[in-house]
């Protein structure tokens, strides 16, 4: 039988592929937007400018990614018949893309500050080092445990409009896969209203909409437990 953690280094090793390819996508289009894209104004803020634009929409399309990823392995009659408990395979499923957001985060960031160097240095204002460490370390800290929480959150409700779509067709007769599609299209609308909801508000105010996410991870997460031990049929694809 498979220990936890292999199955988990095994699943993240086939998702940093593509993480690799979205890092190296990211930087060629940062060197070219950087020769065309210069129209006269200063290499620095054109580079620090499209590497935080590339770092924002690289990390959706990794997201988006993931999310294909998780998916395809927790229906995937080959992951199924590894000597591991579903919901344990489930976990390391989660957990891996979870290192692999924090793994690409880890590298942007050393990217990014690479980029913000020059403009840094030539900067006319001093950089104050206890607002460093009071105020923007703060805040930072701050950005990335909600980015935590909420890849959390994304995860476990993709695996439970999945899991949840493939209940109901398995229950109704047969050639109802628009049924799915309803499904998936219904419970996206109302996440992404509850969502919207759970954003709203003071920026201060950063204890609410974490507390959201944990209780909205243990809900979608104790459901993706429940339904990939009782309900979820595996296929190979």
């Amino acid at each position: 039988m498979k220990s936890f953690k292999a199955v988990f280094k095994q699943i993240f090793l086939q998702k940093v592929k593509y993480i690799h390819l979205v890092l190296l996508i990211q930087i060629i289009t940062i060197i070219l937007l950087a020769l065309f894209s210069n129209k006269g104004r200063e290499i620095n803020t054109v580079l620090s400018e499209i590497g935080l634009t590339s770092t924002v929409i690289a990390d959706l399309v990794i997201t988006i990614i993931l999310c294909w990823q998780n998916e395809r392995i927790n229906s995937s009659q080959t992951w199924q018949l590894i000597p591991l408990a579903s919901s344990a395979k489930y976990i390391a499923n989660v957990l891996s893309s979870v290192l692999g957001c924090i793994y690409i985060f880890i590298i942007q960031l050393l990217i990014n500050f690479i980029l913000l160097l020059p403009y840094l240095s030539a900067s006319p204002v001093p950089i104050n080092i206890n607002n460093l460490e009071y105020g923007v370390v703060h805040d930072y800290f701050q950005l990335c445990v909600s980015l935590f929480l909420l890849v959390l959150v994304i995860f476990t409700f993709v695996s439970f409009v999945n899991f949840l779509s493939y209940l109901i067709i398995n229950i109704l007769p047969t050639n109802t896969k628009w049924v799915r599609l309803l499904v998936i299209v219904v419970l996206t609308v109302v996440a992404t209203y509850i969502f919207g909801s759970t954003s709203t508000g003071s920026i201060s105010d950063w204890l609410k909409p974490n507390v959201q996410y944990i209780i909205d991870i243990l809900i979608f997460g104790g459901f993706d437990l429940w339904l990939i031990n009782k309900y979820v049929e595996s296929k190979i694809k």
